[in-house]
């Protein structure tokens, strides 16, 4: 029993000494607007600004996005809209979730990302948690 107790204390001392070096993580949400208006669908994607870090690609649902465990560093963030969606003959968007053909009136959808967002640009600092890590893109 006293060894059982003694090994287990010992993978506990182990692991808590881990834990210092391990890579340490970072909660970050908020909203994607382009032009004033909520992003319907999309991804965020950061990408890292140095080596031995992932890309992290995160969905953008009704304007919002939630990462969990984005390794604490510094990134650039790019998006990216969901193709097959339809906007509407005044501009606004229409929920694409459905296979409904295109009414009367709308068009084949246009990309509301504008061209510059759709490559690594907004510096991005993952060193502390930030649930209000807003983006809003401007067209002009």
């Amino acid at each position: 029993m006293r060894v059982c107790c003694f090994a287990a204390g010992l993978m506990v001392l182990a692991l808590a000494g881990c834990g210092s070096s391990a890579l340490q993580s970072v909660k970050l949400a908020g909203t994607v607007h382009v032009d004033g208006k909520a992003l319907n669908e999309g991804t965020l994607f950061f990408m890292p600004d140095k080596d031995g870090t992932s890309m992290i690609a995160v969905p953008i649902v009704d304007g919002k996005y939630t990462a969990y465990a984005v390794p604490i560093g510094t990134y650039k963030a790019k998006f990216s809209s969901l193709s097959g969606g339809r906007i509407t003959a005044d501009g606004g968007q229409v929920d694409s979730s459905s296979n409904a053909p295109t009414p009367p009136g709308g068009q084949a959808k246009k990309d509301p990302i504008p061209e510059r967002y759709r490559q690594p640009s907004i510096p991005v600092d993952a060193t502390v948690e930030n649930l209000n890590l807003n983006f809003d893109l401007k067209s002009k």
